[in-house]
């Protein structure tokens, strides 16, 4: 006997829709959504849940509140995060006495409103969460735990989130959940990061628990966090791969909700490395886009402000006045301390107001985390007004302790190792006259002109004699016409003849980035495509 496969939910949707027959639609509209969720086709999902609740029968509470659930968890996933918020805050009110459901909306709502910078709420919401189902081991009640220990560490209550976490994993690990496991685990990698100044190990094994569960929304997390790990232990390159890792699979597996956070942290790591020409590139792309995510957007407008500050471009304070607004009162100590960095380094190059600026930065210095957590911040400090730092600073990052203790050579040497070649560069500024002689030529590498002249200037100040390299001309056979490292490389490619896409594969950078470089070779060049581009260069024998 002949059969025949049944015909795919979100097909019928299609043909329904097509035919404008609301009642058909009404009916598929919710299953095509959960059909595909459960194939990871979370934007598909999201559309169709999202024309399920509009029409939805508002009399049936019950069916309607599981139904805005699922609607904000597809539309979270996606980072549609206006629309989930809506429909979890609308489910949260119809969900009446099934305490189990309005436990779960109440935590993803915690995560939600988190994400979109309203801490004050989804530290609350995360607490009604937990209490709402205490009792009984339950699979939501370990998700909600993990969950407000993930924003007690976001927060730095690292003592708060390490107890909340540990609960979490043990009662995961007695329900069976590995996705919930590898959840807190990732988070006790980060709330634990400074139990030891060696890699900790923990974010590996939440990576492959997450793996294990088949959990994307956990691996790509875990990767990030792993970044984030790394980053804090000065492993930028290590850090770098792993925001690499957490975009791909995010975009792989259509669960982009975090994907501005990582694309964030990864710019801020691309600048600590002296990628300036990529961070830039990638910060004014994510930037020409709305963002509904306030740290991201937070994160990338400092790291822009920084780089065209260094380089004389701008005085960095083009986007001081939307960085506030997007801070407002309850913003996390991070980014407190990253403005002040900000602050104190336009002070320190001239910039700013000095009383200004250690303003800000007091409102840094009263924070009451680990100093490990704001290291930068205090070595800009040292560098503004040493007599307003915290005494007893031992047992920090070897770079920044080398500083403290006014070892400029210890210092160079181990932010050359950790590859940031912008601080080897400061610490070879408090230096000898060979010393500074070094730190302007790596300044000249960055294209940092507007810092060359402060270390210049500091140095003559002191006294000593510098056998200054001449700066670097914008026509010669290394640099033509003012292009960066980075845009000879791409120049070099266009000669081979590759395509964008294959140029960024060659350069492990996205193709956006390439697209920017290529035009920024074209305008420089004053040519008007890629192929004279390229015959220019092998004229003027710069390939």
């Amino acid at each position: 006997m002949q059969t025949t496969a049944q015909v795919p939910n979100a097909r019928q949707m299609h043909h329904a829709r097509a035919a404008g027959d609301s009642a058909q639609i009404a009916r598929l509209a919710p299953l095509a959504g959960r059909e595909a969720m459960a194939a990871g086709a979370n934007r598909q999902a999201a559309d169709y849940l999202s024309i399920a609740v509009e029409l939805a029968d508002p009399q049936d509470e019950a069916s309607l509140a599981a139904l805005l659930f699922e609607a904000g968890e597809a539309c979270r996933l996606v980072s549609r995060l206006r629309d989930a918020m809506a429909f979890f805050e609308r489910a949260a009110d119809v969900a009446g006495a099934d305490t189990t459901l309005k436990g779960r909306i109440l935590q993803r709502l915690s995560r939600v409103k988190w994400t979109a910078g309203q801490k004050a709420q989804a530290r609350t919401l995360g607490d009604q969460a937990i209490a709402l189902q205490e009792g009984a081991d339950t699979d939501e009640l370990a998700m909600a735990l993990a969950s407000r220990a993930q924003i007690a560490m976001s927060d730095y209550e690292m003592e708060a989130s390490l107890p909340v976490a540990q609960r979490a994993l043990e009662m995961a690990q007695r329900l069976g959940r590995k996705d919930i496991v590898s959840h807190a685990l990732s988070t006790l990698s980060l709330a634990s990061l400074f139990d030891s100044a060696d890699h900790n190990a923990l974010y590996i094994e939440s990576i492959e628990v997450a793996k294990a569960a088949r959990s994307p929304i956990n691996l790509t997390r875990n990767l990030s966090n792993g970044g984030v790990v790394n980053w804090y232990g000065l492993r930028f390159e290590e850090a770098l791969d792993l925001f690499d890792s957490a975009i791909a699979t995010a975009y792989e597996t259509d669960t982009i909700e975090q994907v501005d956070f990582h694309q964030g942290f990864r710019v801020h790591v691309l600048d600590r490395l002296g990628r300036w020409d990529d961070a830039l590139a990638t910060a004014r792309d994510i930037l020409s886009k709305p963002l509904e995510q306030s740290s991201p957007a937070i994160m990338l407008r400092l790291a822009a402000s920084r780089i065209a500050m260094r380089r004389g471009n701008s005085d960095g304070g083009e986007h001081l006045d939307e960085i506030e607004a997007l801070m407002g009162a309850e913003e996390d100590g991070r980014h407190i301390c990253d403005v002040a960095c900000l602050f104190a380094e336009r002070a320190w190059l001239g910039l700013e107001d000095a009383a200004r600026a250690q303003a800000r930065m007091d409102e840094a210095l009263a924070l009451p985390f680990n100093p490990m957590l704001k290291e930068d911040f205090l070595d800009w400090q040292r560098r503004i007004d040493p007599a307003r730092l915290p005494g007893g600073l031992r047992e920090l990052h070897a770079p920044y302790q080398a500083s403290m203790d006014g070892d400029w050579a210890a210092a160079a040497a181990h932010w050359q190792q950790a590859g940031d070649p912008y601080r080897a560069a400061l610490a070879l500024a408090e230096g000898d006259a060979d010393a500074v002689a070094r730190a302007l030529l790596i300044l000249d590498r960055l294209g940092a002109a507007r810092v060359r002249e402060a270390v210049l200037g500091r140095a003559r100040d002191r006294r000593l004699d510098i056998d200054a390299p001449a700066r670097p001309r914008a026509t010669t056979r290394e640099n033509p016409a003012g292009l960066t490292k980075r845009q000879m490389q791409v120049l070099g490619l266009l000669g081979e003849g590759l395509s964008n896409a294959a140029i960024a594969d060659r350069l492990f950078v996205s193709a956006k980035t390439v697209d920017h470089h290529v035009s920024a070779i074209l305008s420089k060049l004053d040519v008007a495509s890629r192929g004279e581009a390229a015959a220019l260069a092998r004229k003027e024998g710069w390939l």
